[in-house]
């Protein structure tokens, strides 16, 4: 149901007169909140695909700050936060956003004892470097 309500609106979109009714980013947020605290493989997978779908900064960042996986996953997901971030208008930082990327990185680091892909790294300075 949380991975339902996640995506709902972003991967399931219901239109009316070609406009999007389903649009409920605060939904989508706290789903996505929950999901992290559910905290299961499965929820897990559902947070990264919110990453690689949602279009709203403050849908993202949610997963972005509860992405806690296992060491052995950790590229994975280090590869979906790179990715969200590249997608990301550059001409309109949102400071949340960069903040949960941050949060993320964090997070992973010290759960596994550092982050060995650069991609981590090298979105790090670019946020730093941006306009946030």
């Amino acid at each position: 149901m949380l991975e339902y309500l996640a995506l709902e609106g972003s991967a399931r979109t219901t239109r009316e007169g070609g406009r999007l009714v389903n649009n409920f980013p605060e939904v989508r947020r706290r789903a996505a909140n929950l999901l992290g605290r559910v905290g299961t493989d499965d929820a897990k997978n559902a947070l990264v695909r919110v990453l690689l779908i949602d279009e709203e900064p403050v849908v993202k960042a949610e997963p972005h700050t509860r992405s806690g996986h296992r060491e052995e996953r950790q590229n994975e997901v280090v590869q979906a936060l790179s990715y969200t971030y590249l997608k990301e208008d550059p001409s309109k930082p949102d400071n949340n956003f960069g903040y949960a990327l941050c949060l993320a990185i964090e997070k992973l680091a010290k759960k596994s004892g550092g982050i060995k892909d650069p991609a981590a790294y090298q979105m790090l300075v670019r946020i730093a470097g941006g306009n946030y």
